[in-house]
């Protein structure tokens, strides 16, 4: 997990998307999906195909209300 971790960091494309999808799964880590909601965000802006689709499906059928709630408040506050 640290080399995935790793190669992620370098922003290399399908590491960053194994990383979301294992954080979206609980692989290695507690399940997060928000930080793969994230995760398919950067790799999708890396150019792997189809990480923008997990993304809107991971919104609309992962996360809770709150969740989303707190995404949009987290994503505004960073751009």
């Amino acid at each position: 997990m640290q080399l995935l971790e790793s190669h992620a960091e370098e922003k290399e494309p399908r590491s960053v998307e194994a990383l979301a999808w294992c954080k979206l799964n609980g692989i290695g880590w507690p399940a997060d999906p928000i930080a793969a909601f994230l995760l398919y965000g950067e790799a999708a802006a890396l150019g792997v195909p189809k990480a923008h689709a997990n993304q809107i499906a991971i919104f609309e059928t992962r996360l809770t209300q709150q969740e989303r709630q707190d995404l949009l408040v987290k994503l505004q506050t960073t751009h």
